[in-house]
């Protein structure tokens, strides 16, 4: 059975946040990786807590709410496991920035954090 997960391209989530202010974007790594690097107005919440998804419910309100997660490239899997937690836990709509953050930066898009490079 393949996973409702789908892959996302940073040019599809740039194209998104352009259109969509009711997407919901979700950094899944620890509060230190967040701090240094992110993409903007995205929420931080660690995929790493046991509360994780209760949060991420508390901040979506509805389970059909449209969800990106994005970790830090594509060598990293906390995402991954981020949007399986999230579906198991019901949500309807998750999407997984294949990515990271890495992939965002790299196409020129803007980054924000104390270790924000700017073009």
């Amino acid at each position: 059975m393949s996973s409702p997960v789908q892959s996302l391209s940073a040019k599809q989530l740039h194209e998104w946040m352009e259109e969509d202010d009711e997407l919901l974007l979700i950094d899944v790594l620890p509060r230190v990786s967040f701090d240094k690097q992110h993409i903007p107005e995205s929420e931080h919440v660690s995929q790493y807590e046991e509360d994780f998804c209760e949060e991420v419910r508390a901040l979506a309100g509805s389970s059909a709410q449209r969800l990106v997660v994005y970790c830090n490239s594509k060598s990293c899997n906390a995402s991954a496991r981020a949007a399986d937690k999230l579906v198991n836990a019901g949500f309807e709509n998750v999407f997984d920035l294949e990515g990271g953050v890495a992939e965002w930066r790299d196409a020129g898009y803007a980054v924000w954090g104390t270790a924000a490079r700017s073009r």
